[in-house]
């Protein structure tokens, strides 16, 4: 067991040896846990006020489906829960491929195909997905309160998944 946590997690993007894009993702204040959306009638701020994202110097802390300036990187964002997380140590060792397929962005896939497709790497999937059913069912899904989120940053080459989770059961800590 250990004290340390992660406080924020940042990516530059460059094209031709210049920064194009720079994402972050960060815990607001890291001594304290249940900062809140800033006003009661507010509760699906992400991490429940815990969690903020800049997207090329943008703050971002709401859930939602972004795109850097240039448009070529998808940064999708929500909160989820317990069941709906990532499972830890579910690496999956990929064969060998080239990174360079053609693909582009444009080819995106819209959000619930790209959350279905985390369904092998989360807690519960079976419960997950009622959960995934619904949100799209009632078109929810960035409206959703939660001290667990979810940051998927999607570039035609790589994929990052980040979780978040805020914990004050056993003591006040924050982990990306």
């Amino acid at each position: 067991h250990s004290n340390t946590f992660v406080a924020g997690a940042g990516f530059t993007f460059f094209k031709n040896g210049k920064t194009t894009s720079r994402i972050e993702a960060n815990v607001v204040n890291a001594h304290n846990v249940d900062v809140g959306c800033g006003r009661d009638d507010l509760q699906n701020c992400l991490g429940f006020g815990s969690l903020e994202l800049m997207i090329d110097g943008v703050k971002h802390v709401f859930g939602g489906d972004y795109k850097t300036n240039d448009g070529l990187i998808r940064i999708t964002a929500f909160n989820t829960f317990y069941q709906c997380s990532r499972k830890w140590y579910d690496f999956d060792v990929r064969p060998n491929t080239s990174l360079r397929t053609g693909r582009s962005l444009a080819d995106e896939e819209p959000v619930f195909d790209l959350i279905s497709g985390l369904k092998n790497t989360m807690i519960d999937q079976e419960e997950c997905q009622k959960w995934i059913n619904d949100r799209q069912a009632y078109s929810d899904l960035f409206m959703q309160p939660g001290r667990y989120s979810t940051v998927i940053i999607k570039t035609a080459d790589i994929a990052l998944h980040l979780e978040y989770k805020q914990e004050s059961e056993s003591c006040n800590a924050h982990t990306i």
